[in-house]
Protein backbone atom coordinates (compact mmCIF):
# COMPACT_ATOMS: atom_id res chain seq x y z
CA UNK A 1 0.00 0.00 0.00
CA UNK A 2 2.28 2.68 -1.34
CA UNK A 3 0.41 5.36 0.78
CA UNK A 4 2.78 7.77 2.42
CA UNK A 5 4.19 9.31 0.22
CA UNK A 6 3.44 12.47 2.24
CA UNK A 7 6.22 14.84 2.90
CA UNK A 8 6.63 14.91 6.89
CA UNK A 9 7.46 18.71 7.06
CA UNK A 10 4.24 19.67 5.08
CA UNK A 11 2.15 16.78 7.60
CA UNK A 12 3.64 18.70 10.66
CA UNK A 13 2.87 22.36 9.17
CA UNK A 14 -1.03 21.51 8.11
CA UNK A 15 -1.94 20.11 11.00
CA UNK A 16 -2.66 23.14 12.67
CA UNK A 17 -4.96 24.40 9.71
CA UNK A 18 -8.90 24.21 9.25
CA UNK A 19 -10.07 20.71 7.62
CA UNK A 20 -10.47 22.07 3.87
CA UNK A 21 -7.28 24.32 3.69
CA UNK A 22 -5.25 21.50 5.41
CA UNK A 23 -5.91 19.20 2.81
CA UNK A 24 -5.28 21.20 -0.02
CA UNK A 25 -1.97 21.98 1.10
CA UNK A 26 -1.37 18.68 2.11
CA UNK A 27 -0.96 17.45 -1.40
CA UNK A 28 -0.32 20.87 -3.23
CA UNK A 29 1.41 19.07 -6.40
CA UNK A 30 -1.53 16.61 -7.12
CA UNK A 31 -4.89 18.32 -8.27
CA UNK A 32 -8.24 16.86 -7.44
CA UNK A 33 -9.74 14.71 -10.32
CA UNK A 34 -12.32 16.57 -12.45
CA UNK A 35 -15.68 16.27 -11.66
CA UNK A 36 -15.01 13.58 -8.78
CA UNK A 37 -16.79 14.29 -5.46
CA UNK A 38 -18.83 12.09 -3.04
CA UNK A 39 -21.95 11.09 -3.00
CA UNK A 40 -24.43 9.18 -0.70
CA UNK A 41 -25.68 6.40 -1.92
CA UNK A 42 -28.01 4.50 0.60
CA UNK A 43 -28.41 4.41 4.47
CA UNK A 44 -29.80 1.79 6.27
CA UNK A 45 -30.05 0.16 9.80
CA UNK A 46 -28.18 -2.86 10.39
CA UNK A 47 -28.28 -2.82 14.24
CA UNK A 48 -29.98 -0.76 17.15
CA UNK A 49 -28.81 2.61 17.15
CA UNK A 50 -26.24 1.64 13.93
CA UNK A 51 -26.42 3.48 10.55
CA UNK A 52 -24.92 1.90 7.74
CA UNK A 53 -24.14 4.94 5.31
CA UNK A 54 -22.99 4.04 2.00
CA UNK A 55 -21.04 6.24 0.09
CA UNK A 56 -19.24 6.06 -3.91
CA UNK A 57 -16.46 8.74 -4.73
CA UNK A 58 -15.62 9.64 -8.13
CA UNK A 59 -15.96 9.16 -11.14
CA UNK A 60 -11.69 8.62 -11.10
CA UNK A 61 -10.69 8.42 -14.40
CA UNK A 62 -7.28 6.16 -14.94
CA UNK A 63 -5.20 6.98 -18.18
CA UNK A 64 -3.85 3.82 -20.27
CA UNK A 65 -1.07 2.66 -17.47
CA UNK A 66 -1.81 4.43 -15.15
CA UNK A 67 -0.05 4.18 -11.94
CA UNK A 68 -0.03 7.18 -9.82
CA UNK A 69 -0.90 7.81 -6.25
CA UNK A 70 -3.62 10.86 -5.98
CA UNK A 71 -5.24 12.47 -2.69
CA UNK A 72 -9.25 13.89 -3.78
CA UNK A 73 -11.28 15.59 -3.91
CA UNK A 74 -10.15 17.92 -0.83
CA UNK A 75 -12.34 15.93 1.73
CA UNK A 76 -14.33 12.99 1.01
CA UNK A 77 -17.44 12.53 3.15
CA UNK A 78 -18.46 10.62 6.84
CA UNK A 79 -20.86 9.94 9.05
CA UNK A 80 -22.28 13.40 10.29
CA UNK A 81 -21.91 14.25 13.94
CA UNK A 82 -20.45 12.70 16.76
CA UNK A 83 -20.18 9.09 17.22
CA UNK A 84 -18.36 5.66 16.93
CA UNK A 85 -17.45 3.48 13.88
CA UNK A 86 -17.90 0.35 14.16
CA UNK A 87 -16.92 -1.42 10.28
CA UNK A 88 -15.49 0.17 7.58
CA UNK A 89 -15.87 -1.79 4.16
CA UNK A 90 -14.41 -0.50 0.72
CA UNK A 91 -14.98 -1.73 -2.79
CA UNK A 92 -13.43 -0.49 -6.29
CA UNK A 93 -16.53 -0.73 -9.04
CA UNK A 94 -16.37 0.44 -12.90
CA UNK A 95 -18.25 2.46 -14.98
CA UNK A 96 -22.02 1.31 -13.72
CA UNK A 97 -20.58 2.20 -10.26
CA UNK A 98 -21.86 -1.43 -9.41
CA UNK A 99 -19.72 -4.06 -10.44
CA UNK A 100 -15.70 -4.41 -9.57
CA UNK A 101 -14.22 -4.48 -13.31
CA UNK A 102 -11.24 -7.85 -13.88
CA UNK A 103 -8.41 -7.28 -11.03
CA UNK A 104 -5.84 -7.80 -13.96
CA UNK A 105 -7.37 -5.12 -16.08
CA UNK A 106 -8.00 -2.35 -13.69
CA UNK A 107 -7.59 -2.11 -9.77
CA UNK A 108 -6.92 -0.70 -6.54
CA UNK A 109 -3.61 -0.86 -5.18
CA UNK A 110 -4.25 0.92 -2.12
CA UNK A 111 -6.67 3.42 -0.41
CA UNK A 112 -5.82 4.97 2.83
CA UNK A 113 -8.55 6.90 4.73
CA UNK A 114 -7.06 9.80 6.98
CA UNK A 115 -8.53 11.84 9.48
CA UNK A 116 -6.74 15.60 8.95
CA UNK A 117 -7.70 16.70 12.12
CA UNK A 118 -5.57 14.15 14.58
CA UNK A 119 -1.87 13.07 14.35
CA UNK A 120 -1.29 9.81 13.70
CA UNK A 121 -0.12 7.09 16.73
CA UNK A 122 3.23 5.66 15.28
CA UNK A 123 4.45 8.68 12.85
CA UNK A 124 3.11 11.92 14.40
CA UNK A 125 4.48 13.56 11.64
CA UNK A 126 1.57 12.27 9.44
CA UNK A 127 -2.46 13.04 9.87
CA UNK A 128 -3.74 10.07 11.59
CA UNK A 129 -4.17 6.81 9.32
CA UNK A 130 -7.38 5.61 10.57
CA UNK A 131 -8.21 2.40 8.15
CA UNK A 132 -6.78 0.87 4.68
CA UNK A 133 -8.15 -1.74 1.91
CA UNK A 134 -6.04 -2.89 -0.96
CA UNK A 135 -6.84 -5.46 -3.86
CA UNK A 136 -7.77 -8.33 -1.09
CA UNK A 137 -10.44 -5.99 0.06
CA UNK A 138 -10.27 -6.77 4.03
CA UNK A 139 -12.98 -5.60 5.82
CA UNK A 140 -12.43 -3.67 9.46
CA UNK A 141 -14.57 -4.54 12.06
CA UNK A 142 -14.12 -3.26 16.02
CA UNK A 143 -15.73 -5.95 18.23
CA UNK A 144 -18.51 -4.47 20.79
CA UNK A 145 -18.12 -2.27 22.70
CA UNK A 146 -15.55 -0.39 20.78
CA UNK A 147 -15.36 1.93 18.17
CA UNK A 148 -13.43 4.36 16.16
CA UNK A 149 -14.39 8.39 17.50
CA UNK A 150 -14.88 10.61 15.16
CA UNK A 151 -15.77 14.08 16.20
CA UNK A 152 -19.04 16.19 14.46
CA UNK A 153 -16.01 18.48 12.99
CA UNK A 154 -13.32 15.78 11.95
CA UNK A 155 -12.29 15.46 8.28
CA UNK A 156 -11.34 13.28 6.23
CA UNK A 157 -9.27 12.83 3.12
CA UNK A 158 -8.33 9.41 1.03
CA UNK A 159 -4.89 8.64 -0.55
CA UNK A 160 -5.61 6.19 -3.40
CA UNK A 161 -3.75 4.46 -6.05
CA UNK A 162 -5.61 3.02 -9.19
CA UNK A 163 -3.54 0.79 -11.61
CA UNK A 164 -4.97 0.42 -15.34
CA UNK A 165 -2.99 -2.49 -17.18
CA UNK A 166 -4.95 -1.67 -20.33
CA UNK A 167 -4.74 0.38 -23.46
CA UNK A 168 -7.96 2.42 -22.90
CA UNK A 169 -9.38 5.32 -20.10
CA UNK A 170 -11.64 3.68 -17.59
CA UNK A 171 -13.80 5.45 -15.66
CA UNK A 172 -14.03 3.90 -11.66
CA UNK A 173 -15.38 4.24 -8.29
CA UNK A 174 -14.45 3.98 -4.66
CA UNK A 175 -17.38 2.49 -2.68
CA UNK A 176 -16.99 2.63 1.59
CA UNK A 177 -19.70 2.09 3.53
CA UNK A 178 -19.31 3.18 7.17
CA UNK A 179 -21.52 1.74 10.20
CA UNK A 180 -21.78 4.80 12.50
CA UNK A 181 -23.02 4.90 16.20
CA UNK A 182 -24.24 8.21 17.57
CA UNK A 183 -22.31 8.97 20.44
CA UNK A 184 -25.87 10.57 22.22
CA UNK A 185 -27.53 7.59 21.45
CA UNK A 186 -28.46 4.49 23.93
CA UNK A 187 -25.66 2.37 22.51
CA UNK A 188 -22.99 4.62 22.03
CA UNK A 189 -23.21 5.90 26.16
CA UNK A 190 -22.03 2.37 26.23
CA UNK A 191 -19.42 2.49 23.51
CA UNK A 192 -15.17 2.50 24.64
CA UNK A 193 -12.97 4.57 22.03
CA UNK A 194 -10.11 2.61 20.17
CA UNK A 195 -7.86 4.58 18.46
CA UNK A 196 -5.63 3.20 15.28
CA UNK A 197 -2.02 1.68 15.87
CA UNK A 198 -0.41 1.95 12.16
CA UNK A 199 2.18 -0.45 12.16
CA UNK A 200 4.67 -0.80 9.16
CA UNK A 201 7.91 -2.73 8.82
CA UNK A 202 9.26 0.57 6.74
CA UNK A 203 7.30 2.92 8.72
CA UNK A 204 7.08 6.81 8.30
CA UNK A 205 9.18 6.13 4.60
CA UNK A 206 7.76 7.56 1.65
CA UNK A 207 7.87 4.61 -0.55
CA UNK A 208 7.58 1.66 2.44
CA UNK A 209 8.78 -0.91 0.14
CA UNK A 210 11.40 -3.50 0.23
CA UNK A 211 12.39 -6.53 -2.49
CA UNK A 212 12.57 -10.47 -1.73
CA UNK A 213 14.59 -12.42 -4.35
CA UNK A 214 13.94 -15.69 -4.97
CA UNK A 215 15.99 -18.08 -3.25
CA UNK A 216 16.56 -15.90 -0.35
CA UNK A 217 15.82 -16.72 3.12
CA UNK A 218 15.22 -20.13 5.01
CA UNK A 219 13.31 -22.46 3.61
CA UNK A 220 11.79 -21.00 0.59
CA UNK A 221 11.07 -18.20 3.11
CA UNK A 222 11.97 -14.92 3.85
CA UNK A 223 11.08 -12.72 6.70
CA UNK A 224 11.78 -9.29 6.95
CA UNK A 225 13.51 -7.85 8.62
CA UNK A 226 14.94 -10.46 10.40
CA UNK A 227 16.47 -12.28 7.17
CA UNK A 228 17.93 -9.13 6.25
CA UNK A 229 20.41 -7.55 8.77
CA UNK A 230 21.14 -4.71 7.14
CA UNK A 231 17.59 -3.61 6.25
CA UNK A 232 18.16 -0.22 8.63
CA UNK A 233 21.30 0.29 8.61
CA UNK A 234 22.54 2.63 11.97
CA UNK A 235 19.30 3.81 12.19
CA UNK A 236 15.92 3.27 14.19
CA UNK A 237 14.48 0.04 13.34
CA UNK A 238 10.88 1.28 11.64
CA UNK A 239 9.43 -2.03 12.04
CA UNK A 240 9.22 -1.07 15.91
CA UNK A 241 6.95 0.94 18.00
CA UNK A 242 6.99 1.80 21.53
CA UNK A 243 4.03 1.91 23.74
CA UNK A 244 3.29 5.52 24.98
CA UNK A 245 0.60 4.48 27.71
CA UNK A 246 -0.85 1.22 28.52
CA UNK A 247 -3.06 -0.59 26.14
CA UNK A 248 -5.35 -3.19 25.42
CA UNK A 249 -5.19 -4.39 21.57
CA UNK A 250 -9.00 -5.22 20.65
CA UNK A 251 -8.33 -5.84 16.48
CA UNK A 252 -5.78 -6.20 13.95
CA UNK A 253 -5.20 -7.24 10.18
CA UNK A 254 -2.12 -7.44 8.19
CA UNK A 255 -1.47 -6.63 4.36
CA UNK A 256 1.02 -7.92 2.05
CA UNK A 257 1.85 -8.26 -1.82
CA UNK A 258 1.36 -11.05 -4.02
CA UNK A 259 4.09 -13.92 -2.67
CA UNK A 260 3.27 -12.63 0.55
CA UNK A 261 2.59 -15.38 3.64
CA UNK A 262 1.77 -13.85 6.59
CA UNK A 263 2.43 -11.05 9.06
CA UNK A 264 3.51 -11.50 12.49
CA UNK A 265 2.82 -9.22 15.38
CA UNK A 266 5.15 -9.63 18.65
CA UNK A 267 5.39 -7.82 22.41
CA UNK A 268 8.48 -7.39 22.87
CA UNK A 269 9.38 -6.57 27.18
CA UNK A 270 12.55 -6.65 28.95
CA UNK A 271 14.51 -8.81 26.47
CA UNK A 272 11.75 -11.03 25.81
CA UNK A 273 8.79 -11.55 23.06
CA UNK A 274 5.10 -13.02 23.05
CA UNK A 275 4.18 -13.90 19.98
CA UNK A 276 0.63 -12.18 19.72
CA UNK A 277 -1.16 -12.50 16.00
CA UNK A 278 -0.23 -13.49 12.77
CA UNK A 279 -2.15 -12.78 9.81
CA UNK A 280 -1.77 -15.65 7.13
CA UNK A 281 -2.95 -14.15 3.50
CA UNK A 282 -5.10 -16.95 2.19
CA UNK A 283 -4.74 -17.47 -1.62
CA UNK A 284 -8.02 -19.19 -3.33
CA UNK A 285 -5.42 -19.04 -6.44
CA UNK A 286 -4.94 -22.56 -7.54
CA UNK A 287 -1.63 -21.26 -8.37
CA UNK A 288 -1.03 -20.17 -4.99
CA UNK A 289 0.62 -17.41 -3.41
CA UNK A 290 0.84 -15.85 -6.39
CA UNK A 291 -1.99 -12.92 -7.29
CA UNK A 292 -4.24 -10.67 -5.12
CA UNK A 293 -6.96 -13.51 -5.24
CA UNK A 294 -6.47 -13.55 -1.42
CA UNK A 295 -8.49 -13.10 1.56
CA UNK A 296 -5.88 -11.80 4.65
CA UNK A 297 -7.00 -13.22 8.30
CA UNK A 298 -8.81 -11.08 11.13
CA UNK A 299 -8.58 -10.85 15.16
CA UNK A 300 -11.54 -13.23 16.40
CA UNK A 301 -13.91 -10.88 18.39
CA UNK A 302 -12.70 -12.00 21.50
CA UNK A 303 -9.11 -11.45 20.70
CA UNK A 304 -7.33 -9.13 23.51
CA UNK A 305 -3.63 -8.48 24.54
CA UNK A 306 -2.54 -5.96 26.97
CA UNK A 307 0.92 -3.86 26.98
CA UNK A 308 2.12 -2.00 28.91
CA UNK A 309 4.07 1.30 28.61
CA UNK A 310 7.51 0.75 27.15
CA UNK A 311 6.48 -2.27 25.47
CA UNK A 312 7.28 -2.39 21.92
CA UNK A 313 5.12 -3.50 19.26
CA UNK A 314 7.24 -5.42 16.42
CA UNK A 315 5.85 -6.40 12.97
CA UNK A 316 7.52 -8.58 10.50
CA UNK A 317 6.19 -10.00 7.72
CA UNK A 318 6.99 -13.06 5.88
CA UNK A 319 7.11 -13.77 2.09
CA UNK A 320 7.74 -16.90 -0.07
CA UNK A 321 10.90 -17.51 -2.14
CA UNK A 322 10.54 -20.90 -4.34
CA UNK A 323 8.45 -19.46 -6.98
CA UNK A 324 9.77 -16.20 -7.69
CA UNK A 325 11.36 -13.03 -7.10
CA UNK A 326 9.40 -9.93 -5.44
CA UNK A 327 9.63 -6.62 -6.08
CA UNK A 328 8.35 -3.25 -4.06
CA UNK A 329 6.49 -5.78 -1.50
CA UNK A 330 5.37 -4.61 1.72
CA UNK A 331 4.33 -5.64 5.34
CA UNK A 332 1.46 -3.59 7.83
CA UNK A 333 -0.89 -4.17 10.40
CA UNK A 334 -2.89 -1.68 11.36
CA UNK A 335 -4.09 -2.54 14.99
CA UNK A 336 -6.88 -1.32 17.05
CA UNK A 337 -5.95 -0.17 20.64
CA UNK A 338 -8.20 0.94 23.86
CA UNK A 339 -6.24 2.88 26.45
CA UNK A 340 -5.48 0.68 29.66
CA UNK A 341 -3.57 -2.58 30.02
CA UNK A 342 -6.86 -4.54 31.39
CA UNK A 343 -6.33 -7.50 28.06
CA UNK A 344 -4.34 -10.77 28.84
CA UNK A 345 -0.47 -10.34 29.73
CA UNK A 346 0.67 -11.97 26.66
CA UNK A 347 3.38 -13.27 29.33
CA UNK A 348 2.00 -14.75 31.45
CA UNK A 349 -1.41 -16.20 29.33
CA UNK A 350 -1.88 -18.04 26.20
CA UNK A 351 -3.10 -15.51 23.38
CA UNK A 352 -5.13 -16.49 20.71
CA UNK A 353 -2.68 -15.55 17.24
CA UNK A 354 -4.89 -16.81 14.84
CA UNK A 355 -7.80 -15.29 12.98
CA UNK A 356 -10.02 -16.24 10.01
CA UNK A 357 -10.62 -13.99 6.90
CA UNK A 358 -13.20 -11.48 5.96
CA UNK A 359 -13.99 -13.16 2.85
CA UNK A 360 -13.69 -15.50 0.34
CA UNK A 361 -13.13 -15.92 -3.16
CA UNK A 362 -14.22 -12.73 -4.95
CA UNK A 363 -15.36 -12.68 -8.91
CA UNK A 364 -13.00 -10.19 -10.20
CA UNK A 365 -10.09 -12.24 -9.29
CA UNK A 366 -10.98 -15.09 -11.13
CA UNK A 367 -8.79 -14.73 -14.15
CA UNK A 368 -5.51 -17.11 -12.80
CA UNK A 369 -4.20 -16.77 -16.61
CA UNK A 370 -1.90 -20.16 -17.42
CA UNK A 371 -4.38 -20.59 -20.65
CA UNK A 372 -2.53 -21.75 -24.19
CA UNK A 373 -1.72 -18.53 -26.32
CA UNK A 374 -0.13 -20.80 -28.43
CA UNK A 375 3.20 -19.28 -28.71
CA UNK A 376 6.58 -20.95 -27.43
CA UNK A 377 7.21 -21.40 -24.16
CA UNK A 378 10.05 -18.75 -23.24
CA UNK A 379 10.92 -21.04 -20.53
CA UNK A 380 11.79 -23.70 -23.27
CA UNK A 381 13.69 -21.52 -26.21
CA UNK A 382 17.15 -21.08 -26.17
CA UNK A 383 18.74 -18.68 -23.81
CA UNK A 384 19.77 -15.25 -25.32
CA UNK A 385 22.85 -12.88 -24.78
CA UNK A 386 23.52 -10.66 -21.68
CA UNK A 387 26.19 -8.32 -21.07
CA UNK A 388 28.07 -9.61 -17.23
CA UNK A 389 24.78 -11.69 -16.90
CA UNK A 390 22.42 -8.84 -17.01
CA UNK A 391 20.51 -6.22 -19.58
CA UNK A 392 22.14 -3.10 -20.72
CA UNK A 393 19.66 0.07 -20.41
CA UNK A 394 21.31 2.94 -22.03
CA UNK A 395 20.00 6.99 -21.65
CA UNK A 396 16.80 5.44 -20.04
CA UNK A 397 14.55 8.39 -18.24
CA UNK A 398 11.77 7.76 -16.56
CA UNK A 399 8.47 10.02 -16.46
CA UNK A 400 5.16 9.30 -15.07
CA UNK A 401 3.28 8.65 -18.72
CA UNK A 402 0.62 6.28 -20.47
CA UNK A 403 0.16 3.76 -22.80
CA UNK A 404 -1.47 6.03 -25.25
CA UNK A 405 1.82 7.62 -26.51
CA UNK A 406 3.02 3.96 -27.70
CA UNK A 407 0.45 4.29 -30.81
CA UNK A 408 2.10 7.44 -31.91
CA UNK A 409 5.95 6.20 -31.52
CA UNK A 410 4.78 2.63 -33.52
CA UNK A 411 3.62 5.67 -36.19
CA UNK A 412 6.77 6.99 -37.01
CA UNK A 413 8.47 4.02 -37.25
CA UNK A 414 6.77 2.09 -39.43
CA UNK A 415 7.94 5.03 -41.88
CA UNK A 416 11.68 3.88 -41.51
CA UNK A 417 9.93 0.52 -42.74
CA UNK A 418 8.14 0.97 -45.66
CA UNK A 419 10.10 4.27 -47.09
CA UNK A 420 9.36 5.33 -50.40
CA UNK A 421 11.84 4.42 -53.04
CA UNK A 422 14.37 7.44 -52.36
CA UNK A 423 12.43 8.82 -50.07
CA UNK A 424 13.64 7.24 -46.65
CA UNK A 425 12.67 9.10 -43.65
CA UNK A 426 15.04 7.59 -40.71
CA UNK A 427 13.12 7.65 -37.22
CA UNK A 428 14.69 10.51 -34.73
CA UNK A 429 15.65 9.66 -31.60
CA UNK A 430 12.57 9.69 -29.30
CA UNK A 431 12.13 12.47 -26.54
CA UNK A 432 10.74 11.52 -22.93
CA UNK A 433 7.45 11.79 -22.98
CA UNK A 434 6.00 14.63 -21.01
CA UNK A 435 3.48 14.09 -18.39
CA UNK A 436 0.41 15.58 -19.13
CA UNK A 437 -0.35 16.63 -15.21
CA UNK A 438 0.71 20.15 -13.67
CA UNK A 439 4.39 20.26 -13.19
CA UNK A 440 6.56 21.97 -10.78
CA UNK A 441 9.04 24.35 -12.46
CA UNK A 442 12.25 22.41 -11.26
CA UNK A 443 9.80 19.65 -12.96
CA UNK A 444 9.96 21.30 -16.16
CA UNK A 445 13.20 21.84 -16.22
CA UNK A 446 14.60 18.81 -16.06
CA UNK A 447 13.11 17.71 -18.55
CA UNK A 448 14.14 20.51 -21.02
CA UNK A 449 17.66 19.19 -19.84
CA UNK A 450 16.54 15.64 -20.28
CA UNK A 451 15.14 16.42 -24.37
CA UNK A 452 18.57 18.50 -24.62
CA UNK A 453 21.19 14.94 -23.98
CA UNK A 454 18.61 12.50 -26.33
CA UNK A 455 17.88 15.09 -28.89
CA UNK A 456 20.44 14.81 -31.78
CA UNK A 457 22.16 18.40 -33.15
CA UNK A 458 19.74 20.83 -35.46
CA UNK A 459 22.03 19.90 -38.70
CA UNK A 460 21.69 16.14 -37.84
CA UNK A 461 18.07 16.28 -37.11
CA UNK A 462 17.62 18.46 -40.80
CA UNK A 463 19.47 16.06 -42.82
CA UNK A 464 18.10 12.67 -41.69
CA UNK A 465 14.32 13.54 -42.70
CA UNK A 466 15.54 15.09 -46.30
CA UNK A 467 14.99 12.70 -48.90
CA UNK A 468 18.50 12.01 -51.08
CA UNK A 469 19.21 14.04 -54.28
CA UNK A 470 20.34 11.46 -57.13
CA UNK A 471 21.79 12.76 -60.97
CA UNK A 472 19.66 14.38 -63.50
CA UNK A 473 17.58 13.49 -64.81
CA UNK A 474 16.46 9.88 -63.17
CA UNK A 475 13.12 11.40 -61.30
CA UNK A 476 10.45 13.51 -62.64
CA UNK A 477 8.42 16.55 -61.14
CA UNK A 478 5.77 14.18 -59.89
CA UNK A 479 7.88 11.41 -58.51
CA UNK A 480 10.05 14.35 -56.84
CA UNK A 481 6.34 15.67 -55.45
CA UNK A 482 5.35 12.05 -54.28
CA UNK A 483 8.69 11.71 -52.41
CA UNK A 484 7.52 14.94 -50.43
CA UNK A 485 4.47 14.61 -49.68
CA UNK A 486 5.40 10.67 -48.37
CA UNK A 487 8.00 12.23 -46.28
CA UNK A 488 5.20 14.91 -44.94
CA UNK A 489 2.63 12.80 -44.21
CA UNK A 490 5.35 10.32 -42.13
CA UNK A 491 5.65 13.22 -39.71
CA UNK A 492 2.84 15.05 -40.23
CA UNK A 493 3.66 18.20 -41.85
CA UNK A 494 3.55 19.42 -44.97
CA UNK A 495 5.83 20.21 -47.48
CA UNK A 496 7.79 23.45 -47.47
CA UNK A 497 10.89 25.16 -49.35
CA UNK A 498 14.29 23.88 -47.93
CA UNK A 499 16.43 26.86 -47.86
CA UNK A 500 20.13 26.97 -48.86
CA UNK A 501 21.19 28.17 -45.54
CA UNK A 502 19.53 25.34 -43.32
CA UNK A 503 21.26 22.67 -44.79
CA UNK A 504 24.60 23.80 -46.05
CA UNK A 505 26.40 22.42 -43.33
CA UNK A 506 25.53 19.10 -44.29
CA UNK A 507 25.89 20.02 -48.03
CA UNK A 508 29.50 20.95 -47.45
CA UNK A 509 30.26 17.63 -45.47
CA UNK A 510 29.38 15.42 -47.85
CA UNK A 511 31.41 17.40 -50.38
CA UNK A 512 34.20 15.03 -51.42
CA UNK A 513 31.39 12.28 -51.93
CA UNK A 514 28.71 14.06 -54.17
CA UNK A 515 30.89 16.76 -56.83
CA UNK A 516 29.21 15.23 -59.65
CA UNK A 517 26.15 14.72 -58.73
CA UNK A 518 23.66 17.02 -60.06
CA UNK A 519 25.54 17.88 -62.94
CA UNK A 520 26.82 20.33 -61.57
CA UNK A 521 30.09 22.47 -63.28
CA UNK A 522 30.90 24.07 -60.12
CA UNK A 523 31.51 20.18 -58.61
CA UNK A 524 28.78 21.36 -55.64
CA UNK A 525 26.23 19.47 -53.41
CA UNK A 526 22.96 19.62 -54.00
CA UNK A 527 20.00 18.57 -52.13
CA UNK A 528 16.68 18.10 -53.20
CA UNK A 529 13.59 19.80 -51.89
CA UNK A 530 10.40 21.01 -52.95
CA UNK A 531 9.64 24.50 -53.68
CA UNK A 532 6.33 26.14 -52.81
CA UNK A 533 4.40 24.82 -56.04
CA UNK A 534 5.94 21.31 -55.74
CA UNK A 535 8.25 21.22 -57.86
CA UNK A 536 12.01 19.78 -57.14
CA UNK A 537 14.65 21.91 -56.68
CA UNK A 538 18.42 21.20 -56.32
CA UNK A 539 20.45 23.97 -54.17
CA UNK A 540 24.34 23.42 -54.90
CA UNK A 541 26.96 24.59 -52.41
CA UNK A 542 30.51 25.25 -54.02
CA UNK A 543 32.91 22.94 -52.31
CA UNK A 544 35.69 25.42 -52.60
CA UNK A 545 34.02 28.01 -50.56
CA UNK A 546 31.52 28.76 -47.88
CA UNK A 547 29.34 31.90 -47.96
CA UNK A 548 29.55 33.24 -44.40
CA UNK A 549 25.77 32.65 -42.80
CA UNK A 550 24.49 34.95 -40.33
CA UNK A 551 23.14 33.50 -36.95
CA UNK A 552 19.75 35.16 -38.09
CA UNK A 553 19.50 33.93 -41.32
CA UNK A 554 20.04 29.97 -39.84
CA UNK A 555 17.56 30.37 -37.62
CA UNK A 556 14.67 32.18 -39.58
CA UNK A 557 15.39 30.01 -42.50
CA UNK A 558 15.97 32.50 -44.88
CA UNK A 559 18.60 32.67 -47.58
CA UNK A 560 22.28 34.41 -46.78
CA UNK A 561 23.20 37.22 -48.80
CA UNK A 562 25.57 36.22 -51.13
CA UNK A 563 24.39 32.22 -50.98
CA UNK A 564 23.63 30.66 -54.79
CA UNK A 565 20.13 30.30 -55.43
CA UNK A 566 18.51 26.79 -55.99
CA UNK A 567 18.68 25.49 -59.64
CA UNK A 568 15.71 22.56 -61.17
CA UNK A 569 16.99 19.16 -60.42
CA UNK A 570 15.18 15.32 -60.18
CA UNK A 571 15.26 13.79 -57.35
CA UNK A 572 15.60 9.70 -56.92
Amino acid sequence: MRSWRLAAATAVAVLGLPGAARAAQLFPSVPAPAGAHTELVSTAHVAPDTTRYSYRYGPLVAAPGHNLILVGPVTVERPPGDGYVTRLKSNFVGEDGVTPPPVEQVHIHHGVFLNLSARDTTWPNLPERIFAFAEEKTTGTLPAPYGFHIGAGDVWAINYMVHNETPATRVVYITYDVDFVPKASPAGLTMKTAFPVWLDVQNGKAYPVFDVHQGAGRDGRFTYPDDQPSAYGDGPKLNDWTADRDMTLVATAGHVHPGGLWTDLNVVRDGRTAHAFRSNANYFDPGGPVSWDMAMDYTQPDWRVGARKGDVLRLSATYDTTRASWYEDMGIMLVFATDGASGPDPFTHKVDTAGTPTHGHLPEDGNHGGQSTGLPDPAKLADGQTIDNGVAIANFVYMPGDLSQATSTRRRRSCTRSPRAGCRAPARRASPIRSRTATSTSTRASWATARRATRPRRSARIGSRRPTCRPAPTRTSAACTRSCAARSACWGRRPRVRRLDRHRAIARRRSRSSRSRCGSTAAAVCRCACDATGAPACAPAPSSSRPSVSGRSRRSGRRASGSPRATPCACG
